[in-house]
This record gives structure tokens, C-alpha cells and sequence, in this order.
């Protein structure tokens, strides 16, 4: 409930002050007390460009105790990829959602050629599923070529 609550209250801020303020305060009062207003204090103050204010939000994650939720995690990841904390995946034991994640926070965009350096950097051979994203992101970005080796090779790793 009190999740439901912080976002409604954010989404009716005209400006950027007014939502500083209010995370500032809700962070003053304990409020931020599980894994999901952690999530929703991250993602708001990445969204602003308060990048600063994430890694805060970040490191206080981090020394809490609390273990990460996929949600949040792709909320780290997104953010250590803009340059912000290197310990997005302490405590955690990556699972197929975290790969998948980082891969939407470059394929969503369309910084398709990142999303393939990514998946040919993995230490494991990539799963369909991670090749079926990137046939998916790459037909929303009409990169024709792409969308067809990928298909291809995730009906060879599936058939």
C-alpha cells in the first residue's frame, strides 16, 4: 500500500524540487523500509538525473540487509550502466530476469549493437530466451538482419 501511495503522490509533482523534497522527507521519516521503496526511491532520483542521489539511495541498499527483488535489481543495473554504484549485484544471485533486464535497458532504446556486445560477452552460452529478445528488440528497431540471426539462432538452440 504505502508503495501505491509514493508513486501516486510523485506522479502529481509539476517539478523536479518537489519531488526531492518528498523523497528527501520520506527517507527522513523511515519510510524506506523494504526492497520495493527502494526501488521506487532509486528509479524516481535515476529519472531526475540525481545521479548522485541514487548511489545514496544505492549504498544505503546495500548496508540495509534487505535482499534485491528482480525489479529492483534491473533499477541497479540500468544505473551502473550510466555510471552510477559498482555493487548493483552484491548479495544476489543473478538469474535469467537480471540478464534479460540489463538487455532491455539497452534494447528498449534501440542501442542494439550494445545489447550484442552484452550477450557475446556472457560467461555462459546464451539461452533462447536471451536471443529471443534480442530477434524482438531488434524487429521493433526494423533492423531486419539482426532480427533474422537471431531467430535463427534461437530456433537451433530450441528447435
Amino acid at each position: 500500500m504505502i508503495i501505491s501511495a509514493i508513486q501516486a503522490a510523485i506522479s502529481r509533482f509539476t517539478n523536479n524540487n518537489e519531488c526531492t523534497v518528498f523523497l528527501t522527507s520520506l527517507k527522513a521519516v523511515g519510510e524506506v523500509t523494504d526492497v520495493k521503496c527502494f526501488g521506487v526511491l532509486f528509479g524516481f532520483y535515476g529519472k531526475l538525473k540525481k545521479l548522485e542521489e541514487a548511489k545514496k539511495v544505492h549504498d544505503y541498499f546495500l548496508r540495509s540487509g534487505i535482499t534485491g527483488d528482480v525489479e529492483l535489481v534491473h533499477k541497479m543495473i540500468d544505473m551502473y550502466w550510466n555510471g552510477v554504484g559498482n555493487d548493483g549485484r552484491r548479495g544476489i544471485s543473478l538469474k535469467i530476469e537480471h540478464y534479460l533486464g540489463l538487455i532491455s535497458c539497452y534494447g528498449k532504446p534501440g542501442h542494439l549493437a550494445e545489447v550484442l556486445e552484452y550477450i557475446q560477452m556472457l560467461s555462459f552460452e546464451p539461452t533462447s530466451e536471451i536471443w529471443e529478445a534480442m530477434m524482438n528488440y531488434a524487429r521493433i528497431h526494423g533492423d531486419i538482419d539482426l532480427e533474422d540471426k537471431s531467430e535463427e539462432i534461437m530456433i537451433n538452440l530450441d528447435p
